[in-house]
């Protein structure tokens, strides 16, 4: 029995700004003789966001005709008529000292995205192509489009239910944002989901499952790398997860021959494969890259966010080691990856910025 609104002669419209929630609604009618009718009650749901500014009414300001305020918790614009105190804009007492004027403009609400297939970690087994789908929405108004990116970049986009693309596979480890635009410009973007391709690469061992439980001595292949778990490990992928102190030891290319002696395989590794290392790590933003090859080799290097897109990047030209501080501090608090394209060979980091 809240009074929202007093109208004094036809149309008989009023304009409210609900509050978030169910309400049930009702309308009286007084005529000159002060007798009344009850409208029947309609149940309404409100969900949009308002946001207003200037001041808020309140009961202890004493106000002046003129005074334009807004009303707390209904998102609505009033103008005083007649100097008063206490006198609030919701209640009948209210006639003659304030009078109704427009709502608060709306806010944008974002839409909200997630790629639902494949889910992260899937590993494809010589794939043509692979297909992405999304489930967006949009809660004050509807999706207008669903861009999809692989590592920032754009390889498809829908605009109309299913949200889904297909598009060719590319060697590898990938992976995948979805990102959701609503009519009124507002944008949101999915978390990432990773894929895992492997191709014919004349690896004899079998490639990697992310679903799987490997123990300790167990081989793998991904990307055209043969690894070797040093500890019982599941859902780690070897390409994020190689080195020292790590679940997997990278032993060499496909077609390498090798042995499966844990000293040996030290060798091998220490021969065959670059090294990276990010220290410190987690960092502040002061973060050094150390990498050391065995050849000279033309080296890239990317920063990404979780999104995909691109935050940082450097160039080395027939370099054999990397020693280099980045200033990463004006990024903000979060998840990174860094990627390394040693020639042809990717390499990937995870860099977490407190």
């Amino acid at each position: 029995n809240q009074l929202v609104g007093v109208v004094l002669k036809a149309p008989y419209t009023f304009v409210w700004k609900a509050t978030p929630g169910v309400h049930a609604i009702k309308a009286v009618a007084y005529d000159n003789k002060n007798k009344s009718t009850q409208s029947a009650i309609i149940n309404i749901s409100a969900s949009a966001s308002s946001v207003c500014s200037g001041a808020a009414w309140n009961n202890t300001t004493t106000y002046y005709p003129g005074d334009l305020v807004w009303v707390p918790a209904y998102y609505y614009f009033v103008t005083c008529l007649k100097t008063n105190t206490n006198i609030s804009p919701l209640t009948q007492a209210s006639i003659g000292y304030w009078q109704t004027g427009n709502v608060c403009p709306q806010v944008n609400q974002k839409p909200t995205v997630t790629i639902i297939s494949p889910v992260t970690n899937t590993t494809y087994l010589k794939p043509t192509t692979i297909t992405l789908t999304a489930s967006a929405s949009d809660a004050d108004g509807d999706v207008s489009k669903v861009v999809f990116r692989r590592a920032g970049i754009v390889v498809g986009e829908k605009t109309s239910r299913p949200f889904t693309v297909t598009f060719a596979a590319q060697a590898g480890v990938s992976f995948y944002t979805a990102q959701a635009f609503d009519n009124e410009g507002g944008s949101t973007s999915s978390a990432a989901v990773y894929v895992y391709s492997n191709f014919s690469d004349g690896c004899t061992v079998f490639p990697y499952d992310a679903y799987k439980y490997y123990s300790a001595g167990s081989l793998v292949s991904l990307s055209g790398n043969i690894y070797k778990a040093n500890v019982a490990t599941q859902n780690q992928i070897p390409a994020f997860y190689s080195g020292v102190g790590k679940p997997w030891t990278l032993v060499g290319a496909c077609g390498t021959s090798f042995k499966t002696d844990a000293a040996e395989m030290s060798a091998v590794v220490e021969t065959a494969s670059s090294v990276l290392s990010l220290y410190p790590n987690p960092s502040n933003g002061m973060v050094t890259v150390n990498l050391e090859m065995q050849e000279q080799s033309n080296v890239t290097l990317k920063v990404l966010n979780v999104t995909g897109a691109e935050v940082a990047q450097r160039s080395y030209n027939a370099a054999t080691s990397i020693n280099e501080e980045m200033n990463l501090s004006h990024l903000s608090s979060g998840l990174y990856f860094v990627h390394v394209m040693v020639n042809d060979q990717l390499k990937v980091e995870k860099l977490v910025i407190e």
